[in-house]
């Protein structure tokens, strides 16, 4: 199998998670980039998030090492590509470390090492050297301003600002470059004199080349993993995204601010935000800013993805930063499509119960099951989990919106299924809304596309739906529940009418020998809740 070396991973590293189950964890995050792993404690939730980024970035960026490297460019030159940034933003350029002889002589540069050794002996993050000024001399004659510094001392980092920050003599070169170069164009900057380029090509073939191959290195080093552990006493957004300081007059950015900047820096890798025991605080206290605009997403005229911001500040311009490499921030900040966040929870006197909202927006997947009988036993076949195995990774590098489209698309199957299912709801007033509609048709539709070819594919598919997009809003006493229980259940069973399913024979169900396994046992066990307790909640 293609992909085998995904599950593999998992079992290397000690885990023995089912593979039908990380394939729906996958196709979750993908379909929806907002997947809650709900479950008892220590069953391994928060390790499925943070090992799943290996088989991902491993798809994203094979093929490196077999890259035929291209000849060496002569003289002294730098290479750039023009990104969002360079256009306008904050009109930055990240370049490579070994490039600043092109901007500085020898006496220069070896006054800057001292610091540079100085900096990393202190775990320091400041900046290595002050803006120097420099010239570049278009094509057309036209001398454009910038200013260029040094960053990062534990691996040092050149970069150029092409617009002057607030507070410095204006300048904006950002102009140029997006009147005359679209996002992507590679550049040829030759030296031509003291701190004085020239641009020379523009999208040469050979330049090209060589802009990819360190490009190619440059990602292998790029960190897309967040980890944040959620606090008690979080009762606002601050702590997830910053605030304005009065007293410095700067934006204190936090980890995850640099991440989502991070994230719109490299938007061919995916990033993941791993948010731990994410109900110690309210979700709607820190993040509800950030699931509001997540679900503002749509499709514009244009057919490009639209979003609500998050405001950071009410200014209208930039901001500097407390931080040395983001040292300015945008006003707004756009959640990059390529951003996929994963939030465990525990259920303890200790924690806040989800709300029906925050739930509606995620795939939420539970973690109870705990086999000792097999625990001390090598991991299951391969087939052993009735095929609903992945034979492709999805890129993670973009995001698409479910729709009434994915809808459309849905095998009939699929349709006759959720026509059902809300048809029993809709008497109870249980019933969902188009939105979650339209994600549970795009999770199929995902399936047929990234999963084994397999007889009853679809009906695992809607399963996995049923389970992590219907059923969690389930929460209420015995008079509310008991009656859309039983209904589903005799539905999800195939029994028939007028069939008894009182709770000895809900009990004696066999969820193997079932349709739909994952939603009859979920079902049975909610069902065993309501008779003992009178009350049935779905995260456990």
């Amino acid at each position: 199998m293609a992909y085998d070396a995904f599950y593999q991973y998992y079992e290397r590293k000690g885990f023995s998670f089912e593979r039908a189950l990380l394939t729906s964890y996958c196709l979750s995050l993908y379909t929806k980039p907002f997947v809650i792993l709900s479950g008892i404690s220590g069953t391994g939730k928060t390790k499925i998030a943070q090992f799943f980024n290996v088989p991902a970035t491993q798809a994203l960026r094979s093929g490196v090492a077999e890259m035929v490297a291209p000849p060496e460019l002569p003289g002294k030159w730098i290479l750039m590509t023009v990104t969002a940034g360079t256009v306008g933003g904050d009109g930055r350029s990240n370049l490579q470390y070994k490039d600043l002889d092109a901007l500085l002589n020898q006496e220069e540069i070896a006054s800057i090492t001292p610091r540079i050794e100085q900096l990393k002996r202190s775990g320091a993050s400041d900046n290595i050297c002050e803006p120097f000024p420099l010239i570049i001399e278009t094509p057309d004659g036209e001398d454009l301003k910038a200013e260029a510094y040094l960053q990062r001392a534990s691996n040092p980092l050149l970069r150029i600002r092409f617009k002057s920050k607030r507070g410095t003599p204006f300048y904006d070169s950002t102009i140029y470059f997006a009147k005359h170069y679209a996002v992507g164009t590679v550049l040829k900057l030759e030296k031509v004199g003291d701190k004085r380029l020239r641009i020379v090509s523009v999208n040469d073939e050979a330049v090209i080349n060589k802009a990819k191959e360190i490009e190619a290195k440059e990602k292998k080093e790029v960190s897309n993993i967040c980890f944040i552990s959620i606090r008690s006493d979080w009762t606002d957004p601050s702590a997830m995204f910053g605030y304005y300081n009065l007293v410095d007059q700067k934006y204190h950015i936090t980890p995850l601010v640099a991440f989502i900047l991070k994230a719109q820096e490299n938007p061919d890798i995916p990033f993941f935000l791993i948010l731990d025991e994410m109900n110690l605080a309210k979700v709607e206290h820190y993040f509800s800013d950030f699931l509001s605009c997540l679900e503002s997403r749509h499709v514009g005229d244009d057919g490009k993805l639209q979003q609500e911001p998050i405001r950071l500040y009410t200014s209208s311009s930039w901001s500097d930063t407390n931080d040395d490499y983001f040292d300015v921030v945008p006003p707004e900040l756009f959640i990059p499509p390529n951003l996929f966040v994963t939030g465990t929870v525990n259920i303890d006197e200790s924690t806040y119960m989800f709300s029906p909202k925050v739930l509606d927006r995620a795939n939420v997947i539970e973690l109870n099951d705990v086999d000792l009988n097999n625990y001390d036993k090598a991991p299951l076949a391969i087939d052993a989990d009735g095929g609903f195995l992945l034979n492709e990774f999805p890129a993670f590098t973009e995001f698409i919106v479910p729709t009434k489209k994915d809808y459309a698309a849905l095998p009939e199957e699929g349709k006759i299924f959720l026509k059902n299912v809300h048809a029993i709801l809709t008497k109870h007033q249980l019933q969902f809304g188009y939105r979650v509609i339209n994600e549970i048709s795009r999770y199929v539709l995902n399936t047929l596309q990234y999963c084994e070819t397999s007889e009853g594919l679809v009906a695992a598919a809607l399963d996995f739906q049923v389970v992590q997009k219907v059923l969690p809003k389930f929460s209420g006493p015995q008079s509310k529940l008991e009656l859309p229980l039983r209904e589903l259940l005799q539905f999800l069973t195939g029994s028939p009418s007028g069939a008894a399913m009182d709770f000895d024979a809900i009990m004696n169900l066999d969820p193997e020998v079932a349709l739909y396994p994952r939603s009859v046992a979920k079902l049975q066990r909610m069902t065993h809740n309501l008779a003992i307790n009178g009350f049935a909640n779905f995260i456990e």
